[in-house]
């Protein structure tokens, strides 16, 4: 089966990391396919937001964002996804989670 994540996250990276790890545990466990990450963030501070798409694949490309200066922070957050992503690849053997064109 494939799988679609989506994520609402509000500037806490650790929370963000323990998220993807045990989700990736999960569903791996669960004979599921993991397709797309998806991630909506936000800036708390300043009230902008940035929806952003991680692929199971580590490509990371911006859907949208209503302020320049948050690219930096959420380029840095996913960034740091992607390669917990690949670490749980590599240490659980999770080949099942590269991207494929079969359908659901």
């Amino acid at each position: 089966m494939q799988l679609h994540i989506w994520y609402h996250q509000l500037n806490h990276s650790n929370s963000l990391d323990y998220y993807i790890t045990k989700q990736v545990q999960q569903f791996n466990h669960q004979g599921f396919q993991i397709i797309n990450l998806d991630f909506t963030l936000s800036a708390v501070d300043q009230g902008h937001q940035a929806s952003v798409r991680l692929n199971a694949d580590g490509h990371i490309s911006y859907l949208h964002s209503d302020s320049d200066n948050l690219h930096h922070a959420v380029n840095n957050v996913l960034q740091m996804v992607s390669g917990r992503l690949n670490k749980e690849r590599t240490k659980y053997g999770l080949d099942s989670f590269l991207p494929t064109a079969q359908a659901s």
